[in-house]
């Protein structure tokens, strides 16, 4: 297989990564492995991590729903030589997710096949494994992967919270204890008959931009008018809705909901008042109090 390579030669050493690592965002891109590391060589074959929806390792779940899920696949970027076991550790952010389901994907082989799979609170770890020593575990696979880019586990999650502005990172992990008489969770590879950790692993990232919204249209219609003040006295003095989208409540912009946004409404409908941005015009804004949860106006 001849797949041309990129290098980055800082100062003495040297590495190479293959191009469909570019694909991910530059920062989601980490070095795990170096050829001066004493009990392993390191290979270019490495894995994929790509969400269904969005072809990518990076998600935008800006209309977040509780419970929503999303499906991550783990694909086999193949380098040089066969691939004929592979295990790994994936950790996540137990208050953002929750693994619901993980399907191993089949592949063909005349041997039988030792597939592990179990998901915690905040980790999963899975694999085929060669063989393991000690007598814990072997496993005559008869299994040999050189297609580049096979999908080998789909991992579906539900969406628990709202990430922070920075992201929610699912990565790769070399730091799970297996329980006894369970198989490894190194992250590496079986090439012929030798282990090989990946040189380079790719990392992902769910992010949740803030919506956009009509500053003053509490009660979310498209508009601005005296219905929004009637919605806000309601809901502040007398146990009405809850706003789907508190930042378009908030009309004075003081990051909080009290009588003053009705007020500023009513000022602005009868004596000419401003309204903050965003406003006459859907806009974005951070808040540091404040939710949209909704908002499908804009």
């Amino acid at each position: 297989m001849n797949i041309k390579k990129i290098f980055l030669c800082p100062l003495i050493v040297c590495v190479s990564f293959s191009p469909s690592l570019l694909v991910a965002q530059e920062d989601l891109v980490e070095l795990f492995c170096v050829d001066m590391e004493p009990h392993f060589r390191c290979t270019d074959t490495t894995y994929i991590l790509e969400f269904t929806s969005s072809g990518s390792n990076e998600i935008d779940i800006e209309h977040f729903e509780e419970g929503e899920t999303l499906e991550l696949n783990v694909l086999l970027d193949v380098d040089n030589g066969d691939v004929s076991g592979w295990s790994f550790g994936l950790k996540h952010d137990s208050e953002v997710l929750k693994v619901e389901k993980l399907s191993v994907v089949e592949t063909e082989g005349n041997g039988d096949v030792c597939v592990f799979k179990e998901a915690k609170e905040d980790t999963l770890r899975t694999g085929i494994v060669f063989h393991v020593f000690q007598g814990i575990l072997f496993c005559d696979l008869g299994i040999e992967i050189s297609e580049n880019k096979p999908a080998i586990l789909r991992i579906t999650y539900s969406v628990l919270s709202r990430p922070s502005t920075s992201g929610s990172l699912i990565r790769f992990t070399n730091d799970l204890i297996p329980s006894q008489g369970a198989p490894p969770t190194s992250v590496n590879f079986t090439i012929g008959t030798a282990t090989r950790s990946p040189r380079f692993l790719p990392q992902a990232r769910i992010i949740s931009s803030p919506p956009s919204f009509l500053r003053g249209d509490a009660n979310s219609d498209g508009l601005v008018n005296i219905s929004d003040t009637i919605f806000m006295l309601e809901f502040l003095f007398l146990g009405g809705k809850i706003p789907q989208c508190q930042k378009a409540s908030d009309a004075d912009g003081s990051d909080v909901l009290d009588i003053t946004d009705p007020i500023r409404i009513y000022q602005m409908l009868f004596f000419g008042q401003s309204i903050p941005s965003p406003f006459p015009t859907c806009g974005r804004e951070e808040a540091e109090n404040l939710d949209c949860r909704v908002y499908q106006e804009c």
